[in-house]
């Protein structure tokens, strides 16, 4: 490769990791997040089948969980985080 074109350039890679934290309901609706050994599609509603005009509500105890594990592991926590869902963003304008 060209040493002159390789210097212009910095490699930055990202991660984009999920969990799925030990909670009673699932992350951004009130089902029942014990899904394992349940019937397919036996546990979902309006807002975890992204059906339109329903809307995403964080779970507060996933979230504090994903909080915890980020200290557990020593990471750097944002002390103002934000939330937008694409169809919250259309429902506004």
């Amino acid at each position: 490769m060209n040493e002159e074109l390789l210097g212009k350039y910095k490699l930055v890679v990202g991660m984009e990791v999920h969990i799925q934290p030990k909670t009673e309901q699932k992350m951004f609706c009130g089902c029942d997040a014990n899904i394992w050994g349940a019937e397919p599609n036996t546990h979902t509603c309006p807002t975890c089948l992204g059906l339109p005009g329903a809307l995403p509500v964080p779970n507060l105890e996933g979230v504090k969980k994903a909080q915890m594990l980020g200290l557990a592991l020593n990471c750097t926590l944002n002390s103002d985080s934000r939330f937008d869902s694409k169809e919250f963003i259309w429902k506004k304008t």
